[in-house]
Order: C-alpha cells, then sequence, then structure tokens
C-alpha cells in the first residue's frame, strides 16, 4: 500500500518513543496513499485512507495536514478522513467494519496501540483481540505504538505483549535526532520485522518545521549523517561504514561504533571472505581488518 512500509492488506507496526513524530509520518503515508504520490522515499498505491485517533484531537489532525500541504503542495488533494476514539477497538469493530465497507477504505492508520488495545497492554488476551479485530477489517493498517521507558541500546521493543510484534506482518521503529531550539528534526525508520520479504534498509528522513507551525517538509536523509541514528543500524551496516577510511583492528573498531570486541570479532569472523578480509597486523600483533574491495 505504501512502498516500502505498509504491505496491502496486512498490519504494519510503527513504534518508537513518545513526541517524536511517529503521528505526523503516518499522517504523510497516509496523505500519499489518498493521491498516489510519492515523496521521501514513500511510494504509495492510491486508496482511501481513514484515521482513527485515541491520543489527541481533530483540530491538531487538521493542523498536521495543513502543514504538510503548506511545505508540499504536490499533496493539496489528499483526504485523511478523522474519526475521534475512546472506545477499545474492539468494542468499536461492527461500526467500524460497516464505515470501511462504505467508505471503500484502504489503508487504515490507528494512533496508537496501548489505548487501542483496552485492558492490559502487557497482556496476551488485549494483543489477540485487536489483532483478531484488524484481520477482519481487511485493510492495509499502519498501527502506531510506543516503545517501553529506559529500553536498552540497541533493543528496540514495542510497549505491550509480544504478541504485537509476532502477529504484525512488519516492524518499524522510528527514531529522532534533534537540537533544543532547533527547526530541524533528523529522523530514522529501521526496519525491525518482516513476514513478507527481507529486511528493507533504513530509511532517513530531514523534517523542517516552521516556527509558526504552519509548514512541515518532509526529505529524504542518510541516517548514517547522523552520530545518534547511525546505532540504530546493524552492526554489520557500521563496521562496514566504518572500515571505508581503511584497515582496522576490532579494537579500534569497538571504540568507533560504540560495541563490545567480542561480538565486533564474531562478526568480522563471520563476514571473513563475504565483505571483509584480514590485512596483516598492526604494531601490537593485533590483526587488522578490511573492506574486501581494499
Amino acid at each position: 500500500m505504501v512502498h516500502p512500509t505498509v504491505p496491502c492488506g496486512k498490519t504494519t507496526i510503527q513504534f518508537g518513543d513518545s513526541g517524536i513524530g511517529k503521528s505526523s509520518n503516518a499522517l504523510l503515508q497516509a496523505m500519499l496513499c489518498s493521491v498516489g504520490g510519492s515523496l521521501a522515499g514513500f511510494a504509495a498505491k492510491q486508496g482511501r485512507p481513514l484515521y482513527l485517533d485515541y491520543e489527541d484531537s481533530q483540530d491538531v489532525h487538521a493542523r498536521r495536514l495543513k502543514a504538510i500541504i503548506g511545505a508540499h503542495p504536490e499533496l493539496a488533494g489528499a483526504e485523511v478522513p478523522y474519526q475521534f476514539c475512546t472506545e477499545p477497538l474492539f468494542g468499536m469493530a461492527p461500526q467500524l467494519m460497516r464505515r470501511i465497507a462504505h467508505d471503500r477504505i484502504d489503508f487504515l492508520v490507528i494512533d496508537s496501540l496501548a489505548i487501542a488495545c483496552g485492558g492490559d497492554p502487557m497482556g496476551a488476551e488485549s494483543a489477540l483481540r485487536i489483532f483478531h479485530v484488524l484481520r477482519q477489517l481487511k485493510c492495509s493498517v499502519l498501527l502506531l505504538a510506543h516503545q517501553p521507558k529506559n529500553v536498552g541500546e540497541g533493543d528496540p521493543t514495542i510497549y505491550g505483549s509480544t504478541f504485537n510484534k509476532a502477529l504484525s506482518r512488519s516492524v518499524w521503529e522510528l527514531r529522532k535526532e534533534q537540537e533544543v531550539e532547533h527547526d530541524q528534526i533528523r529522523l530514522g525508520l529501521f526496519h525491525r520485522k518482516s513476514n513478507l520479504d527481507r529486511l528493507h534498509s533504513p530509511m532517513g528522513f530531514l523534517v523542517t518545521c516552521a516556527a509558526d507551525g504552519s509548514r512541515m517538509h518532509f526529505a529524504a536523509a542518510d541516517v548514517s549523517e547522523s552520530a545518534d541514528l547511525s546505532k540504530g543500524l546493524s552492526l554489520t551496516t557500521r563496521l562496514k561504514r566504518a572500515l571505508r577510511s581503511g584497515a582496522k583492528t576490532a579494537k579500534d573498531l569497538s571504540e568507533e561504533v560504540g560495541t563490545d570486541v567480542k561480538p565486533i570479532r564474531s562478526r568480522l569472523a563471520e563476514g571473513s571472505g563475504k565483505w571483509c578480509v584480514p590485512m596483516g597486523k598492526d604494531d601490537q600483533r593485533e590483526k587488522l581488518w578490511g573492506l574486501l574491495a581494499q
């Protein structure tokens, strides 16, 4: 439905910390779906979106919509109907199914999972109920979710039951880098799970917001250019990037990528002859590694 994030007829979870732009990013994808457009690395099949909101209000939704159009006139024709929600998704399933059928909705955004599931978000029963409803809706779903507080670096997790990840067909993590009192935000979207195909490479965005909130501009960006966002890349990708400047020891790489030396040695051994190669030893008799092309 939206390449590469939302497969047709399947449920995708996009998760991340609070206040990093999940809603605006999801709204952009819904707008692209409405017009069948491409922008900032997304390419959408034309369809009819619907935004279910458990967290904010319609005036906030309208402001975001207007701000994105203000920066991207090509989306001026985008229509994203809005529904203010208070009842758990399983409780409003019959009327929602009727609306989806009547309005021929193709793409559903649900903001967000913890409130929509009702009951105990950590319990398996809540997750099973909400995914049972989503299966009956028979449309493409982008389900926004939070992550637990104090989550360890390199261990991205969806807040709630482990069934949330298990039952979704695709999972993306959104990360943010922003300086205080700066009007630009760097976002990184990292593919953490796919049941349908191989994992997609990370997507980066530079989001520029006008001080008065009248414009919100999205542009594609390279996540590796951000010190914080590059931490979301796989260890192998970070090692390849570090070796571009020349041969290094495992200890050198450990300091550069900020990871313990033991997993780095293991990854280098696995990649030997595939993407890296031993290139002799340094003055301390430590093995030097370089990219295979070098």
